[in-house]
């Protein structure tokens, strides 16, 4: 005994899923590079609004640091890593030496952090943003099913 099968169609099926595959990516990657940069105005603005202690002028330790010169602040980037076009990765941070020994501290200077809260403070509306942008996907989906 034999049973032929065909199925009809699974060209234009498997095109569909590539092509909701690559919206997923481009929705994510968007969804990733606008969390790094509310990380980043988060990690500046704390800087800016960091009390100082009168009589140094120096952020209070366990306080974001407080702004002297700019140059921390100003060195704050992000940094979008792509693969085959699309966002694989994004990076917030300074290439600032003592960027590092602000945040965690050294042996003669309390920590002063100012990313990994930054990070922490944003992670409700990053997360939130993740999750609608995964529900439009889905409702978009099922639309074009």
């Amino acid at each position: 005994m034999k049973f032929d099968m065909q199925i009809e169609g699974l060209d234009e099926l498997t095109k569909k899923i590539d092509r909701m595959a690559l919206e997923t990516q481009e929705k994510i990657g968007l969804a990733l590079v606008e969390a790094a940069f509310r990380i980043q105005r988060e990690a500046k603005s704390a800087i800016a609004r960091s009390p100082a202690d009168p009589r140094t002028g120096h952020s209070y330790p366990g306080n974001a640091p407080k702004t002297q010169t700019g140059v921390l602040v100003n060195s704050i980037y992000v940094d979008v890593d792509r693969t085959g076009g699309q966002v694989s990765g994004v990076t917030v941070g300074t290439d600032l030496k003592y960027g590092q020994y602000l945040e965690f501290g050294t042996k003669t200077i309390k920590p002063r952090p100012w990313l990994v809260p930054a990070f922490e403070a944003m992670k409700p509306k990053n997360l939130e943003a993740f999750k609608s942008a995964m529900f439009t996907l889905v409702k978009d989906a099922g639309r074009s099913a």
